[in-house]
Parts: C-alpha cells; sequence; structure tokens
C-alpha cells in the first residue's frame, strides 16, 4: 500500500530547492510573495536577490519559506517569534548593547566618512561585536543570539555576519536599533 510521507516530501522539496540555481528560484519564489502580499525593495536588484536566495536555499523546505520563515530578508513588516524574543532579548543589558552596536555600525562606511574608514564588511561586523561583548563583559554569544533575533525575528538563521550583509548597513543598523522596542 502506499503511504504518504511528509517527511520525505519534505526532504525532496528541500533537495530540490538545493539544486536549483537562484535564477530559477526567483519567478516561482516570486509567486509566494505575491500570495503573501510580500513587495521587496531591492527585488529589482537581482545580483542581491541571487545571493539572498543562495544563502537562504540550505534552510528552506519549501517555496513558502520565503515568503514566511524567510520573511525578514525581503520586507521590514515581519513579526519575531516571541519564544525567540522571551529567551534571547529578555535582559535589558543586550537590549542596550544592540542598540550601542547598531551606533556602532553606523560609523563604518557611511557617507559621511572619509574613503579611508572602515567599510562593512562580515569581518568588521564579527570584529566590532566582539569588542563590544569585551568591553561590556559580556559573552559574544549573547550579543550574536540576540542580534540574529533583532535582525531576522527568529533563532535560528544562517550566520549573523551573512544575514548582516544581506540586510545591507541601513537595515542591520535600523533593526538592532529597534530592538529595545520588541
Amino acid at each position: 500500500n502506499a503511504v504518504f510521507d511528509r517527511a520525505k516530501l519534505d526532504w525532496f522539496n528541500t533537495e530540490y530547492i538545493r539544486a536549483y540555481a537562484a535564477e530559477k528560484l526567483v519567478p516561482l519564489i516570486e509567486e509566494e510573495w505575491t500570495k503573501a502580499a510580500i513587495h521587496p525593495e531591492r527585488a529589482a536588484d537581482r545580483a542581491w536577490l541571487h545571493s539572498t536566495i543562495e544563502l537562504l536555499k540550505p534552510r528552506a523546505r519549501n517555496l513558502k519559506d520565503f515568503a514566511t520563515s524567510f520573511r525578514a530578508f525581503f520586507t521590514d513588516d515581519f513579526h519575531p517569534d516571541p519564544a525567540a524574543v522571551a529567551k534571547f532579548l529578555k535582559e535589558d543589558s543586550v537590549r542596550q548593547a544592540l542598540r550601542e552596536l547598531a551606533d556602532r555600525y553606523a560609523s563604518l562606511d557611511g557617507a559621511d566618512r572619509p574613503p579611508s574608514a572602515a567599510q562593512f564588511t562580515q569581518q568588521s561586523a564579527d570584529q566590532v561585536l566582539r569588542a563590544l561583548a569585551e568591553e561590556k563583559k559580556m559573552k559574544a554569544g549573547a550579543l550574536i543570539n540576540g542580534a540574529r533575533v533583532a535582525l531576522t525575528g527568529q533563532a535560528v538563521a544562517p550566520s549573523l555576519f551573512e544575514v548582516m550583509l544581506a540586510l545591507g548597513r541601513d537595515r542591520t543598523i535600523a533593526r538592532l536599533l529597534a530592538a529595545p522596542k520588541l
């Protein structure tokens, strides 16, 4: 007798999504965005769109994930997971440190900064976060997990610093500044 195995179907979906090139996935993902009323501001920037999809593909179980679980990558209209907020943003010290982290990121690669200013890269974002954690005598993990929730609304996401680059400097700063309100 035939048996419908949802777990196996999810596995197949994951494997097919991983195998597809981002360029081929875009029209399918755009259909899901239309259904969910998502209009990504940067959708016209195909290089950004393709790199963000490549970043998220390994975690996607189906195409709907790009409009639900990964919504925060494509729009500012997302709702953080209450359990993640309660777990990683419960301490005021973490929330305030995220605001300070945003201020430090604002000093990187700004329009009013000279060309010699540090650039907003994975490495510089990592160094700034770890320096702040050390200065505040906090564990870097507390800031990393808190920042992940502030940026994506989820407790689990790709590497925090890859997430920051996918979101961009300005969106990263805005979301970190809003962390105390979550």
